[in-house]
């Protein structure tokens, strides 16, 4: 985004909104995989990685587009690497049911798992904490703060999402 704001280069709308869906996708990546495997690294020796099955499913389709499993690399200066295979929007659909399906057993699991529950009250930053470190993304957030760059100096594809960008805060730090 750098460079093409540098050079003034303007990105096609379709590889803009491409971009915004991979970036989103990988983002429910990531969080999937944090609260799938968190409890094992708090100390529970479990021998179910949960959100296994959300997580392979959004994996598949970045993988489908990017080609790679490890280095997701489509975004290349003025657009994509290529554009994503004609089947792909169906296969993202699937993979955003199998999360939406899964969701609900992961809350249910980590609510009522011992080790994240013994997290709560550990590391809690305020809101003036938060702000005087540049805190953003999810700590941000718990510690009160209605932050979301997404939203409040949108890029990709963003801005044209408006209110659908609901930002979730806590008070609990």
């Amino acid at each position: 985004l750098a460079v093409e704001r540098m050079l003034g280069m303007q990105v096609p709308e379709r590889a803009t909104w491409l971009r915004t869906l991979l970036s989103e996708l990988n983002r429910a990546l990531v969080h999937l995989a944090f609260l799938g495997s968190f409890p094992a690294g708090s100390g529970v020796r479990t021998p179910t990685y949960h959100a296994a099955d959300e997580r392979e499913a959004v994996q598949r389709v970045l993988e489908e587009a990017a080609g790679g499993r490890m280095h997701l690399m489509f975004n290349r200066v003025g657009g994509l690497r290529e554009d994503v295979p004609s089947s792909w929007l169906p296969h993202v659909r699937e993979a955003v049911a199998v999360v939406r399906r899964g969701l609900g057993p992961l809350a249910e699991h980590l609510a009522s798992d011992d080790v994240v529950a013994a997290t709560r009250g550990v590391g809690i930053l305020t809101r003036e904490q938060a702000e005087a470190f540049g805190v953003s993304g999810p700590m941000a957030r718990a510690a009160g703060l209605d932050l979301d760059l997404r939203r409040d100096d949108p890029y990709l594809a963003y801005a044209a999402l408006g209110d659908t960008l609901r930002v979730v805060t806590r008070q609990e730090g």
